[in-house]
């Protein structure tokens, strides 16, 4: 007989299913990041041994900040990476919109911190059908 795991882990629960329509706040890029060097040209690390990094000038995607339009976690907050150079917006529409409702294609939970923080991640991002997108007038500058 085989013996059962009692144990509860991150996998007994639905973690990707958080919602299907979410309301986007912000909009942020995610850059690459590289190994913090001394003058030395050595690496240099923390005191618990891990490796000290900061940001490079490479876009390698965007995060979405989104409110949970739907489900049991309705009006929660979280963040969504999507990699890739194309944002679904630039940032300048994204601030003369209002009441962005967008969907994620393979949302999934990438992540959990020490500290229980969920980090997602999708493939890609799309506007949802119900939107009030404002007209971007490029010839005022708005």
């Amino acid at each position: 007989m085989a013996k059962k795991d009692l144990t509860i882990n991150a996998k007994d629960f639905h973690l990707d299913n958080i919602g299907t329509t979410f309301e986007l706040l912000d909009l942020y890029p995610v850059f690459n990041t590289i190994e913090s060097l001394d003058e030395n040209g050595n690496q240099q690390f923390y005191k618990n041994g891990n490796v000290i990094t900061k940001d490079g000038d490479e876009i390698t995607g965007y995060m979405y900040a989104v409110k949970v339009l739907d489900g049991q976690f309705k009006r929660k907050t979280q963040t969504v990476k999507v990699n890739g150079i194309d944002p679904l917006m630039t940032i300048e529409k994204f601030y003369d919109s209002d009441d962005v409702k967008i969907k994620f294609k393979n949302l999934r939970n990438s992540y959990i911190g020490q500290n229980g923080a969920l980090s997602y991640l999708a493939d890609s991002v799309s506007l949802a059908e119900e939107n009030k997108i404002k007209k971007y007038d490029e010839k005022v500058g708005k």
